[in-house]
């Protein structure tokens, strides 16, 4: 019986060390994956942000090259304009003196009339050209009246235009200033991405160690099992001849009562089965702590 307590008593300790272990390798192991698991997600997540920021970033660009395409529209518009202001200067000269011309025909028209009325036997012809003067006068003034509305509205369009030039400037130096911000916060969303598949590449480093350590202490456990089994086959062993040597040290008790030779001869043979049945236990206390210390 005490030999069954002290075979039992090695057999839990092992079995509670062995499970022991395993729920720490268990609890670190699933401790890593977790890890592994929250940088992924986040490495996902700052790969998704960084994807919507360079399609924003492409839609500036765009932008901003729509803007170019405008500005350089508006510069020609503004050149056409020029060329046409310029030109209704010209016009404009040539209307004054024109209108000098109008109003040196105008004195003369004046003269004639005078002459008309001071001599009224002039011929039809000179009443004539005076009336084609007169329409004539007043159509270039009609003319300049035209023209000089016309210089006025190109005047305000330019006006305009120029504003409109101003504000799609601003608006292209405030989207250069974002993107510039957007790459910016892409490159350190890129170092952070970085230093996350580093951490995530140690994890991975770690966890292999972790699985090898695991492994190795497995393979060490099967070891300890299968010399825990040889062991226990030994003790087996030893407690069948330890039967043995009892039934042995009976019978030879039996026999030394049944002997009548007297005292000494029933000593020798109890004193024989003692140390025999000392022996026997020795030798199995001696093997169980053997084996404690391997």
């Amino acid at each position: 019986m005490a030999d069954e307590t002290i075979v039992n008593g090695v057999t839990s300790d092992f079995d509670d060390g062995t499970v022991e272990n395993d729920k720490v390798l268990k609890r670190d192991h699933d401790l890593d994956l977790g890890k592994i698991e929250a940088l992924e997600q986040e490495k996902s997540g700052l790969m998704r942000e960084n994807r919507e920021n360079n399609d924003k970033i492409r839609l500036l660009n765009d932008e901003i090259e729509e803007f170019k395409r405008n500005e350089a529209e508006v510069k020609v518009r503004l050149d056409k304009m020029q060329r046409e202001i310029d030109e209704s200067e010209e016009d404009k000269k040539s209307l004054q003196v024109i209108a000098a011309r109008a109003l040196e025909l105008e004195t003369e028209v004046s003269r004639l009339q005078h002459d008309l009325i001071s001599s009224m036997s002039e011929s039809e012809q000179t009443a004539t050209e005076l009336r084609k003067l007169k329409t004539e006068f007043e159509g270039l003034k009609q003319s300049t009246r035209e023209k000089e509305s016309k210089i006025e509205d190109l005047e305000r369009e330019k006006i305009s235009l120029l504003e409109q030039i101003e504000k799609k400037v601003e608006e292209v130096k405030k989207l250069k200033a974002e993107n510039e911000n957007y790459i910016r916060d892409l490159e350190t969303r890129e170092v952070k991405i970085s230093e996350r598949e580093s951490e995530i590449l140690e994890l991975q480093t770690l966890k292999k160690e972790k699985e090898n350590k695991k492994s190795s202490l497995e393979d060490a456990l099967k070891q300890s099992v299968e010399k825990f089994k040889e062991m226990e086959a030994e003790v087996k062993r030893l407690k069948s001849e330890l039967v043995k040597s009892e039934k042995m040290i009976i019978e030879l008790k039996e026999k030394s009562l049944e002997n009548e030779t007297g005292n000494s001869k029933l000593l020798l043979p109890a004193a024989i089965a003692s140390t025999g049945t000392v022996a026997a236990a020795a030798a199995v206390a001696c093997y169980i702590a053997y084996a404690r210390r391997r």
